[in-house]
């Protein structure tokens, strides 16, 4: 198990976001390991894994039901879909559960990593899902089928992946103590940004997708994006413009010199 895996907590806690205050907290323990928790979309229930369960509560961290998912096994992370009726669930054994709230059975099931598995999220369009694993494999599947969409090899064991807005590019956390973003449709690194602390930074895509949040240590980093990642992404930046103009005037010097005409000596 990568060595990170000793700043997962064993607790987790609600906050209001208005004024900061606590709103509730659940601890939940696994040999030292809770999953990443979960809010639905409007607010009203909280997932949280815990052993091979998952544990709903409302957003005063009240218990109303528990889900029993796998046995032998560990749920590592738990999301909300869309629309909150399905939970969709990762275990440290690289499996994904598709689970209806509304009827209680299970969706769908597929192994698509074969190596532990920590965290998957869902796109903000509610059409993909992404997992990152220890495989050194990002797995981009649709949400609603589990069919498999894309697979993407990384140079390194990944903790966590999430998609932008337009599920055009891809954060991606590595227990190599990078950050990654990749192009969701082509695989290609766009960008890397290194830390040197020992724990493994935890990324997400801020507002617009033009800023990227980091928690490094018991740090909080902003990374603001200056330019698209993409070629055509330069033309967004002013000094290529001002390089442009430049070598256009410098044309028309040399046009001008050439065309000028050349005085007869007498």
């Amino acid at each position: 198990v990568p060595k990170g895996l000793k700043n997962f907590s064993t607790e987790h806690q609600l906050f209001n976001c208005r004024d900061g205050s606590q709103v509730g907290l659940f601890s939940a323990e696994y040999n030292g390991v809770v999953g990443a928790p979960d809010i639905s979309k409007d607010s009203s229930l909280v997932a949280i894994p815990s052993k091979g369960q998952v544990e709903l509560l409302d957003t005063r961290m009240h218990p109303l039901k528990t889900v029993n998912l796998v046995e032998g096994d560990v749920v590592s992370s738990v999301s909300f879909t869309q629309n909150g009726k399905w939970i969709i669930a990762t275990t440290l054994t690289g499996r994904v559960l598709a689970f209806d709230l509304q009827s209680e059975r299970l969706k769908w099931t597929k192994d698509l990593h074969v190596e532990p598995l920590f965290i998957g999220e869902i796109s903000g369009s509610g059409k993909l899902l992404v997992t990152a694993g220890v495989d050194k494999k990002i797995v981009l599947t649709n949400a609603d089928t589990g069919d498999l969409v894309s697979a993407i090899d990384c140079t390194g064991p990944m903790l966590r992946a999430s998609l932008a807005s337009d599920d055009c590019r891809i954060l991606a956390e590595s227990w190599d103590n990078y950050i990654a973003v990749i192009d969701s449709r082509t695989g290609t690194i766009l960008n890397t940004i290194a830390f040197s602390k020992s724990e493994v930074p935890i990324g997400i895509f801020m507002g617009s997708d033009e800023e990227i949040a980091v928690v490094n240590g018991n740090e909080i980093e902003i990374f603001k994006r200056n330019h698209p990642e993409w070629w055509w992404g330069h033309f967004f930046r002013p000094e290529i413009w001002f390089s442009i103009v430049l070598a256009i005037l410098w044309l028309w010097r040399i046009k001008n010199w050439v065309r000028r005409p050349k005085r007869c000596s007498a």
